[in-house]
């Protein structure tokens, strides 16, 4: 599985970095051209398709501003592929992002009115991560 690093900026006017991070997948049984070709169209060009010991997971390296924007924007591409693919977990564990951006995936697991990922949700961990900044 990617590390979660973060790249050198950069040339631009423009405050944007690469992050490298997985999503780990439910919904997906098996890799097929229909799978990939959806999972392309959605956004996720940016990131590569497997599976390991049937865990099915997309490793991705996004462009963004921060790790919460790309991990956010990431998992709202993956689940708007039309396939039923969700997100159930960023991987690896350890980093205070990540761990937020998890406990946030299960707590929407648990709480059908919180499936969709809005503005709300990256304002939500912006705000936390400013409230632990302090």
């Amino acid at each position: 599985m990617a590390m979660v690093t973060r790249s050198q900026r950069r040339p631009s006017d423009s405050p944007v970095d690469t992050y490298s991070f997985t999503l780990l997948l439910s919904g997906l049984d098996q890799i097929t051209d229909e799978v990939e070709r959806a999972v392309y169209s959605a956004g996720c060009d940016d990131a590569l398709l497997g599976t390991t010991d049937g865990q099915a997971f997309l490793n991705f390296d996004r462009q963004a501003r921060s790790m919460v924007e790309a991990i956010q924007s990431a998992i709202k591409d993956v689940e708007r592929s039309g396939i039923g693919i969700k997100v159930t977990q960023v991987v690896p564990p350890g980093d205070r992002e990540i761990q937020l951006f998890n406990a946030l995936l299960k707590l929407r697991a648990d709480k059908p009115e919180l499936s969709e990922l809005g503005p709300d949700f990256a304002g939500l961990v912006e705000a936390i991560f400013k409230s632990l900044a302090r």
